[in-house]
């Protein structure tokens, strides 16, 4: 029988030629933008994160150097160009030196800051006075490798009967700069502008700021975002870089979980 809807029908392919076309344009269009994406988040983790091998015992127990003594153990993944906060571990770079070194930041410009025994466990303690505020803030650090190690593997000085850390009072105590006597009988050392205080979670055995005085901020070179667990002593590259990816999917997990929670 003679199809009496000739035109019906060809408009009726028509259409469907048409969706076609408009499904594979729409498919190809994703594709091109997911790739493009893809790529400048390469680039944006290529130039903003990066792995750091730790040497060293000044961040244990949190961050393990391993044994035997000299092996590396753990390693973090760190993000460079962005800026830090307080109790943020940090990589630092010091002046006239290549090496770098891991440690987290206690305080910042404006701050007071004073190591001393408490009265109250005979141990020693951070004493903080933040900027623009009056109120003493003895921290409570549940990441060091403990207090009672700390007080006894360094010396105590006593000035004007307070009991400083002896490191932290041949730095800034005995050349009385930047001083002020607070409501707790004891001096505090002022923080200042574009300078921060540092120190090592084994305070024991940690070069810092009790040593070698504050650093300036534009010394911190990278902010440790991930610790993954040693992956310092991992000699093969693939389970290396399986081990680091797996970080960065951590991280980024992690930021999205605080981002909507």
């Amino acid at each position: 029988m003679e199809n009496k809807f000739p035109i019906f029908e060809e408009t009726k392919l028509e259409k469907k030629e048409k969706k076609e076309v408009t499904w594979i344009y729409c498919l190809s269009v994703f594709i091109f933008f997911a790739v493009l994406a893809f790529v400048g988040f390469r680039f944006w983790v290529y130039f903003n994160f990066s792995f750091f091998p730790v040497r060293g015992t000044s961040m244990e127990p949190g961050i393990n150097q391993g044994a035997p003594s000299g092996t590396v153990c753990d390693g973090v993944l760190v993000q460079k160009n962005c800026g830090f906060t307080y109790g943020d571990v940090v990589i630092v770079q010091p002046d006239g030196q290549d090496s770098t070194w891991i440690k987290r930041v206690i305080a910042m410009e404006g701050d007071k800051i004073s190591i001393k025994k408490d009265a109250t466990d005979g141990f020693y303690h951070v004493s903080l006075i933040y900027k623009d505020s009056d109120t003493i803030e003895v921290l409570q650090e549940d990441y060091i490798n403990g207090y009672a190690e700390w007080t006894s593997g360094i010396s105590e000085t006593t000035y004007q009967n307070v009991q400083y850390e002896g490191n932290f009072y041949n730095q800034f105590i005995a050349k009385g700069k930047n001083l002020t006597k607070e409501a707790d009988g004891a001096y505090y050392y002022q923080i200042q502008p574009g300078q921060f205080f540092f120190l090592g979670d084994n305070r024991q055995v940690s070069m810092d700021s009790r040593y070698v005085g504050t650093f300036r901020t534009s010394q911190v070179v990278a902010v440790a975002r991930l610790v993954l667990p040693r992956a310092g002593m991992v000699k093969n590259q693939n389970q290396l870089w399986a081990i680091i990816f797996k970080g960065y999917v951590d991280y980024f997990w992690q930021v999205i979980c605080d981002f909507f929670a």
